[in-house]
């Protein structure tokens, strides 16, 4: 099954979690948590960090070291992954296998065993 494009996004837990930030470093916590959507993790290196957000590496840690970093945790393979979005990505694989079997299980009622898709 493919990554899907999106994901369940809980404003109000973000609201509190992000109370105080600057615009920036919402910036940088939003880009970061989309390359992480799509990529699985971040790498645990500031210089490709600050390319991913599109800042410079001075400004980047500025607002790296003591907002955002703290969102991030650093796992066994070396790699930083927020760990909600991590929960929020097993939630949404589980749903959508769930949604899958769901339709393969109605498919096979109205059709039989055998589905042949038209060509």
């Amino acid at each position: 099954m493919n990554q899907p494009k999106v994901y369940l996004f809980d404003v109000e837990k973000f609201l509190s979690e992000t109370q105080g930030w600057s615009l920036s470093e919402i910036g940088v916590y939003m880009r970061l948590l989309a390359y992480q959507w799509t990529h699985g993790a971040l790498p645990n290196d500031t210089q490709r960090l600050c390319k991913t957000c599109g800042i410079d590496h001075g400004n980047f840690r500025k607002l790296w070291e003591p907002m955002v970093i703290r969102m991030f945790e650093k796992n066994g393979d070396g790699l930083l992954r927020n760990p909600r979005l991590e929960i929020a990505r097993e939630k949404q694989a589980k749903y959508l296998e769930r949604q899958s079997n769901a339709g393969k299980e109605r498919a096979k009622q109205r059709y039989g065993n055998v589905v042949q898709l038209k060509p």
